[in-house]
């Protein structure tokens, strides 16, 4: 599945939950969506079964979870699912 038809549906069903996502544009290097809820916050990265983090999605990768912030790379709709019910059931 490409990663945008992942991206979709993931994003869809999260704001089915009542999760905020909202689309970063922050620039090269930054994951694709910010998901809130319940104050908390996370970062997810949408990628294929064969993509892979680039050298500066890494870099920004470690810098967001050195400073506490959930990261996540998300490759298919079922993990990405369970990843907003994750989110969802913190609370």
């Amino acid at each position: 599945m490409l990663e945008r038809d992942i991206q979709a549906r993931v994003v869809a069903y999260a704001r089915k939950c009542g999760v905020i996502a909202r689309k970063l544009d922050f620039g090269q290097g930054w994951p694709d969506y910010l998901l809130l809820f319940a104050g908390e916050v996370m970062f997810v990265e949408f990628k294929s079964d064969t993509g892979q983090l680039s050298l500066l999605q890494r870099h920004v990768a470690k810098i967001l979870v050195d400073h506490g912030f959930k990261f996540r790379i998300c490759r298919d709709v079922e993990s990405g699912i369970r990843l907003v019910d994750q989110l969802v059931n913190l609370t």
